[in-house]
Parts: structure tokens; C-alpha cells; sequence
């Protein structure tokens, strides 16, 4: 079973979410990443239809109508699932906030004592923001890295399998111990802010 941190922060990331308005932005958004999939190819099209000899504008026009249509619907889903997240941004934040202040007001006297007023207005007005986004952003970018490294992995390995395993090896333990050293620091760094 998890530990009780990561179960707290999975429950709070679950109330956090607003899925009634991150889903449909995240889907709109990977909808907008699979179509602009394909303008690289369109593009080379047109530019292989411009070259061949005696190339003229009719030749040229089904490409051009599907790059535009392509650009209109980018356009509209980017509009879209922006708005969506601001929503789920806006939501999340407003409720962190307001579950913060209900517990802030439900402590004993004592416990204003032991915290500095700096730690808590800083906690007040930097935690639910954060967790709004690690909830509403969180799953689209492990989806778009996890695609990312699987691309690249399948890339590499086809060109080179063995190259590709040494450099997996040996970057991914460096990358693995560079990330927990800033997350550290960045936790530091945190730390001394708020007390400040």
C-alpha cells in the first residue's frame, strides 16, 4: 500500500482536479497535438508540389485548403481547451483555498504560536495553485512524456540498438539524481521563503 503522504496527496488531487473541466481541455488538447501531427507532412507535400515541373496553384490548392482548415481548428481547440483550463485553474484554486482557510479557522490558538504569519499567508496563497496544477496539467504532460520518450526510445533503437542502451544507461540514473537534488533545493529554497 502507498504511504499515508502519497494516499493524502492522491485524495487531494482528486478533489482538486475539477475533472468537469480538465477532461475536456485535456482532450481538446491532444486533439490539437494530433493535428498539428500532421502539418509537417502537408507541408512537404505542398513543397513537393511547388518543385515538380510545371507546378501550378489548382495542383497545389488540396494541400493548401487542409493546412488552412488545420490552422482554423488549431485555433479554436487551443481557444477552447484554454479556456477550459483557466476554468479548472480558477476552480481548484478557489476551493484549496477555501478548504485551507476552513481548516486554518478550525485550529486551537496554540497552533498560531508555533507558525510564523509568513509561512502560513505564503502556504495560503502558493499550495492550492500548485496543486491545481499538478492535478489539471499533471496527467496531460506524463501522457505527452511518456509519448515523447517512447518516440525517441523506438527511434533510437532502430537506428542503433546498442548505442541506445548504453545511452539510456547511463543517462537516465543522472537525470534520475539531478531531478531529486532540484527537487530538494527547490523544497530548500521554499522553506527559507516562507520564514522569511
Amino acid at each position: 500500500a502507498p504511504p499515508p503522504t502519497w494516499n493524502r496527496l492522491f485524495r487531494e488531487l482528486r478533489q482538486t482536479q475539477q475533472l468537469a473541466w480538465s477532461a475536456p481541455a485535456s482532450a481538446l488538447s491532444l486533439g490539437l497535438a494530433a493535428s498539428e501531427l500532421l502539418v509537417p507532412r502537408l507541408r512537404g507535400k505542398l513543397f513537393d508540389a511547388a518543385i515538380q515541373p510545371g507546378a501550378s496553384f489548382p495542383a497545389m490548392w488540396p494541400a493548401l485548403r487542409v493546412l488552412a482548415l488545420l490552422a482554423v481548428v488549431g485555433w479554436a481547440l487551443n481557444i477552447a481547451s484554454s479556456i477550459l483550463f483557466a476554468r479548472a485553474r480558477w476552480g481548484a484554486a478557489m476551493s484549496g483555498r477555501e478548504r485551507l482557510f476552513t481548516s486554518l479557522l478550525d485550529q486551537e490558538p496554540a497552533f498560531f504560536d508555533r507558525q510564523t504569519p509568513g509561512e502560513l499567508s505564503s502556504r495560503l496563497l502558493t499550495e492550492p495553485e500548485r496543486l491545481e496544477s499538478l492535478a489539471n496539467r499533471g496527467p496531460e504532460r506524463a501522457l505527452s512524456a511518456l509519448l515523447s520518450i517512447g518516440g525517441s526510445l523506438t527511434l533510437m533503437l532502430s537506428m542503433d540498438s546498442r548505442l541506445a542502451l548504453v545511452a539510456v544507461a547511463l543517462r537516465a540514473p543522472l537525470i534520475g539524481m539531478l531531478a531529486e537534488i532540484a527537487g530538494r533545493t527547490v523544497g530548500l529554497l521554499g522553506v527559507l521563503q516562507q520564514h522569511a
